[in-house]
């Protein structure tokens, strides 16, 4: 894996964890924090298994995925904007 691809990411250290479906949404969920220098104060809980959401110290991060095309997006609704992103599973 090339360090240059930051849209691809390795999901080998969740493979204990459930489905590559749940592995990629723990970590994009994770990654998405961290770009916003955001730290867990309550980390996750869901309604549904495609869903999880953490209160942070920048605000509430809900993260859903679409486990049939892998598909992440991001919601920080405090701030009214959300984030698109496509995740690549390698």
């Amino acid at each position: 894996m090339s360090n240059d691809a930051t849209n691809i990411i390795s999901l080998d250290a969740h493979r204990g964890y459930g489905t590559y479906a749940e592995a990629l949404l723990i970590q994009s969920h994770q990654k998405e924090a961290a770009a916003r220098s955001a730290k867990f104060l309550n980390y996750g809980w869901s309604t549904n298994e495609n869903v999880i959401c953490s209160k942070t110290t920048q605000g509430i991060l809900e993260s859903l995925i679409n486990p049939n095309t892998m598909e992440v997006i991001h919601y920080w609704p405090s701030q009214r904007e959300n984030v698109r992103r496509l995740v690549k599973v390698e």
